[in-house]
């Protein structure tokens, strides 16, 4: 995949693995960002890479950056070596770190639940969106556990909640 030189996102359903993988290994993503859920991983994805100029917001812009791109090589070069320096500093592929946070999460949760307190009040930074829903064996009751992305310097949230499924 490495040898491509540009990623055209779909729309209405975005990239998602296909994104990631593009990103992991450099190659720069035009995107279109959607209304739902599957239409705006790609853009959550080039966000957390602070690669918002590659984020259109309808038909023209997407079409007129993509081939513009295309036709200015040293601008798609330029992107190319923002996003590899990125890779390497931003929280998207940090896996170790999101593992540690999630585990802090989990412990936090469980220190919560045992000392009888509702759910809520947990802020951690996570790069990724996660949506976790498992069975609380305690009571029965299931729980969900939701994570937002960083965002240009703010904070990402995680907090547990009821989840019916």
């Amino acid at each position: 995949m490495g040898l491509a030189d540009l990623l055209l996102g779909s729309f209405i359903y975005n990239a998602h693995t296909t994104a990631s993988y593009a990103l992991w290994a450099c190659v720069p993503l035009v995107t279109r960002r959607g209304t739902a859920f599957a239409g705006r991983v790609a853009a959550s994805l080039l966000t957390a890479l602070d690669l918002p100029e590659l984020v259109t917001e309808d038909l023209e812009s997407y079409e007129a950056l993509a081939l513009a791109l295309a036709k200015e090589p040293p601008r798609l070069h330029a992107i190319r070596e923002k996003l590899k320096s990125n890779r390497q500093s931003a929280p998207l592929f940090d896996t170790a770190s999101t593992t540690r946070h999630i585990e802090a999460a989990y412990e936090e949760m469980r220190a919560r639940r045992l000392r009888g307190e509702a759910p809520g009040g947990l802020r951690r930074r996570i790069a990724v969106v996660s949506l976790l829903c498992g069975v609380d064996r305690g009571g029965g009751v299931r729980r969900v556990l939701l994570g937002s992305g960083k965002v240009a310097g703010g904070n990402a949230g995680l907090g547990l909640g009821d989840c019916s499924l």
